[in-house]
């Protein structure tokens, strides 16, 4: 399966798991965020991705920088954190398995 970035809308996907890696490889991987921050600020980094079949997979953080809080540590280092557990957003419960997959294959 492989992924490409999309302006596609993501409105209605919701949390269906979890990845454990770099924002450092996930740019490896997939370029650099096409998303955020968000209007809220608690999303500061997030990658809006599709795969050839149209399934619609969001890798983000959440309520992790000051953008949400000011007491957080900041865009950048978080961002140079050596490892974070990223979140992954879809339509179904079935992306977040097959995402988690694709990174570990390719980092």
């Amino acid at each position: 399966m492989e992924y490409k970035k999309t302006k596609k809308n993501t409105y209605g996907t919701s949390y269906t798991g979890n990845v454990l890696t770099s924002y450092k490889n996930l740019v490896k991987i997939f370029g650099e965020p096409n998303a955020g921050p968000s209007p809220d600020g608690k999303v500061s980094t997030q990658w809006n991705l599709e795969t050839k079949a149209g399934s619609i997979v969001t890798i983000y953080d959440y309520k992790k920088t000051v953008l949400y809080a000011p007491e957080y540590m900041s865009v950048e280092e978080f961002r140079n954190l050596e490892s974070y557990n990223w979140y992954i957003g879809g339509y179904s419960i079935h992306v977040a398995e097959d995402i988690r997959q694709y990174i570990m294959l390719n980092i």
